[in-house]
Formats: C-alpha cells, sequence, structure tokens
C-alpha cells in the first residue's frame, strides 16, 4: 500500500465522531468506548451544543440522542441536512416505537441502535455506515500510488504530506482526477474550471497548471511526474 493511501486509511480509523446526548454517564461511557476502538470523540448535551460542534469541526458521524431535552433528534437531523451537514447520524433511542425509528430515517439519519446497546453491535453498525460513506465519497489515487484525491473532502495528499490547494488548483487537480491516465484537452479543463466562455485561453491555464505542479512536486524541476503535459493536447494525471 502506498504512503497516501495508508496516510488516509489511518484517518479514517482515528475519524472524529460526535455524542450528542444530554445523560452524562451515557456520553463518559461512549467516549471511552469510542476512544478505545481508536476514534477521536467530542460530546454535546444538547441541541445547541451540536449545532456549535458540528460548525467547528468536521465529524465523520454522529451518535444523536433521539429524546435531546427542548428539542427532538428529528428536528436534529432535519436542521443538520437544511444546513448541509451531510456527515452520518447515527440514532440512539430508548424507543423501539416503529414510527420513531421511521421518522428518524426519513429525517435524514443513517442507522439507529436501541438501548440498552450492545457495544459490539454500536461499533459495527458505526463501521458499516463509516464504510458506506467512504463508499460514497470517491478517492481516487494516482500517480503510481503516490496522491490521493478525496473528491467529497477536497484533501489532497502526496505520499504523507496534505497539499493546500486554492479552489482554482483542486479544481483542475479534481477534473483531471475524474479522468485519471486520460488525457483532458486544454478546452475541456478551461470549460470545467472557467466555464465554456474561457475554453480557448491556453496560455490562462499554463500558469494555473504550473503553479499545481510544483505544489505536487515541489523537487521535480521542470519535468513532473504526476501531471503530464500533452503537448498541443491537454493534459493527464499519471494513474
Amino acid at each position: 500500500m502506498s504512503n497516501a493511501l495508508r496516510n488516509y486509511g489511518d484517518r479514517m480509523q482515528s475519524a472524529r465522531i460526535l455524542v450528542c446526548d444530554e445523560e452524562y454517564g451515557l456520553r463518559q461511557l461512549l467516549r471511552a468506548l469510542l476512544t478505545n476502538a481508536g476514534y477521536v470523540v467530542d460530546e454535546a448535551e444538547n441541541a445547541q451544543a451540536c449545532f456549535a460542534q458540528v460548525a467547528l469541526s468536521e465529524y465523520a458521524l454522529v451518535l444523536l440522542d433521539v429524546a435531546l431535552m427542548g428539542t427532538d433528534g428529528v428536528t436534529v437531523v432535519q436542521s443538520l441536512r437544511a444546513l448541509g451537514y451531510m456527515m452520518p447520524v447515527v440514532a440512539l433511542t430508548a424507543m423501539s416505537h416503529p414510527q420513531t425509528i421511521i421518522a428518524m430515517l426519513d429525517a435524514g439519519a443513517d442507522d439507529y441502535v436501541i438501548k440498552p446497546f450492545d457495544s459490539g453491535e454500536l461499533l459495527a453498525r458505526i463501521r458499516a455506515v463509516l464504510r458506506r460513506q467512504a463508499f460514497n465519497n470517491p478517492v481516487i489515487v494516482a500517480g503510481g500510488g503516490d496522491i490521493v484525491v478525496n473528491l467529497h473532502t477536497q484533501e489532497v495528499l502526496v505520499g504523507t504530506r496534505s497539499i493546500a490547494l486554492t479552489p482554482t488548483e483542486y479544481a483542475l487537480l479534481a477534473t483531471l482526477a475524474r479522468h485519471v491516465g486520460k488525457v483532458v484537452s486544454h478546452a475541456e479543463l478551461l470549460a470545467a474550471v472557467w466555464g465554456d466562455e474561457s475554453s480557448h485561453d491556453h496560455e490562462y491555464l499554463k500558469v494555473y497548471m504550473w503553479h499545481l505542479r510544483r505544489k505536487l512536486e515541489p523537487d521535480a524541476g521542470r519535468k513532473s511526474k504526476y501531471v503530464i503535459n500533452e503537448w498541443g493536447v491537454g493534459y493527464r494525471l499519471s494513474s
């Protein structure tokens, strides 16, 4: 396995989870359980704290109590989705009535666990949800395994380095990544990033591609092994 892919896998293993439950003792139990399983854990005791936390940190998953004081889990999930937060939500509920579970799933929850729960089952459900999330969020490996592009989080790794790209540089790399190993023409790249009206401005493209290549390979000199310039045609991200 490449360093880039191994590093990305390590990050998934230490995914950050938000536990939102008004019961302090249960939060502490879940913190211990999840920390021992390799996750990073934050806590929220109510809906307001939950919204404040997700605004500050990027979470791989939220464990959400259905019966929060002053509101309910259905409303919290609906609000998270309306605000554009698409991280998976696993509902914790002491109520086994089908209508409660259906309401949570319809609101946008990804799974549920009924209290009292078995620790092994809860961890298994979390792993399953995170696997589905990873499957639905394409991660493209290129450059002979050296480059990882996560099209969902917009994270770019080269080996063990996390690369900071401008929005334009990332848009160019993402376009190449979606066609990894194939030549993308100048006109296609310009249209994808700047719109059809810019499809003939090849010199403009050349400047941005130069900066992108220098960030991916700061010591490559004049020739890049990752972003290949196919003269007169376009660019190709090596597979």
